[in-house]
């Protein structure tokens, strides 16, 4: 009997020993994730006057510009899945009103977190393009607008917007009727100073042709975010050379299924000599500026 005794003891002190290496394991575990996970980027308003996000939405677009004494625009709010994302980076910049949205064109990928972002915060104006859609996304916007009792302004070529020394210039869409609905897409310049950033959405060639006959002259900006997620039918040659940045931002999602950016625009950049960031492979990206000098700062490295 004492023999079945110590047997069933051994038994029991070898279950204890394989839990506690468990949990050990776990928290070792847990342990390497915290210290290995990228940490998100203190970004302030120390050296800069103004602060251009580029958030990593996946496979859509979202910028929100910031200035020191806290003006703010939103531009587009990727999708639906992508808002909680979006909401973290606003709650960051501890951004509670927003000054004026931009909502470049209405495809999901551009306004599927609209309606959210609409209804959590507090809104100055918003801008569209005189377009429709009959996504579901577009309907719970518009529903959203009409319960907060707010406009929607449909800015013509030309417009401007003025606050903090900022100015943002409306430079497309330039006809009312294109094939795609990307060509409606809101293209805008932001300036500050010396400072400037362009803003595509998703305009395709047809577009970048009417901007090069009539804004060819305005078009030079030190940053843009390329149109259509580094699509080929987008950020033609003369477009890109017009505009002539020294660097370029691409919002893309990792392992997309349409293959963007596309060999074409990246072999274009590279040409050119344009850095570029993608929000694919850099997460978040910040620019910030005091209207002279930029400086770029990645929210992570994926790998």
């Amino acid at each position: 009997m004492d023999i079945k005794r110590n047997t069933k003891r051994k038994k029991t002190d070898i279950k204890r020993i394989a839990f506690f290496v468990a949990i050990a394991l776990f928290l070792l575990f847990e342990l390497y994730n915290y210290l290995t996970a990228p940490k998100p980027v203190d970004v302030s308003f120390d050296n800069a006057d103004l602060i251009v996000e580029y958030v990593d939405v996946g496979q859509g677009d979202c910028a929100i510009v910031k200035t020191k004494s806290g003006k703010s625009v939103l531009v587009d709010a990727g999708t639906s899945k992508s808002y909680s994302d979006l909401k973290a980076e606003i709650d960051a910049l501890d951004i509670s009103h927003f000054d004026y949205m931009i909502f470049t064109h209405p495809h999901s990928d551009h306004i599927g977190g609209a309606y959210k972002v609409v209804g959590d915060y507090s809104v100055g104006e918003i801008f569209m393009p005189d377009v429709t859609n009959t996504t579901n996304e577009f309907e719970k916007l518009l529903d959203t607008i009409d319960k907060k009792d707010l406009s929607v302004t449909v800015p013509s070529v030309g417009d401007k917007i003025l606050f903090d020394d900022c100015e943002i210039e409306f430079f497309a869409p330039i006809s009312d009727n294109y094939k795609s609905l990307n060509d409606y897409s809101l293209v805008f310049k932001l300036t500050y100073k010396d400072s400037t950033f362009l803003f595509c959405g998703d305009a395709e060639s047809t577009s970048e042709k009417e901007m090069l006959k009539y804004f060819e002259d305005k078009l030079d900006s030190d940053v843009i975010k390329l149109g259509h997620h580094g699509s080929s039918s987008s950020s033609t040659k003369k477009f890109i050379d017009a505009v002539s940045p020294e660097c370029a931002i691409i919002s893309c999602g990792k392992d997309n299924d349409y293959g963007h950016p596309h060999k074409e625009t990246v072999d274009l950049l590279n040409k050119k000599e344009i850095e570029y960031y993608r929000t694919d492979e850099c997460g978040n990206i910040f620019i910030t500026t005091d209207g002279e000098n930029l400086s770029v700062i990645c929210d992570e490295v994926k790998k």
